[in-house]
């Protein structure tokens, strides 16, 4: 899997509002298909993307990632 897939994976856990036990599921499959996978960055990712929802009722996945100096 690439940074590209990574970052489609975080804009869909947060449309979706996933589950912390979704996302943790989602992280080991990333983890086991990418061993450069940095679990803390796309969690990191999630976060900031809920955030910038809940205050502006819509978020950048562009601007998320760049604000994180990128996913590995």
């Amino acid at each position: 899997m690439t940074r590209k897939h990574f970052q489609e994976l975080v804009g869909i856990i947060v449309d979706n509002n996933l589950d912390e036990g979704a996302i943790q599921d989602i992280m080991r499959f990333c983890k086991r298909h990418n061993n450069r996978f940095d679990k803390a960055t796309f969690y990191n990712a999630i976060i900031k993307c809920k955030e910038q929802l809940s205050i502006n009722g819509e978020y950048h996945i562009w601007n998320v990632l760049y604000a994180t100096n990128t996913m590995q």
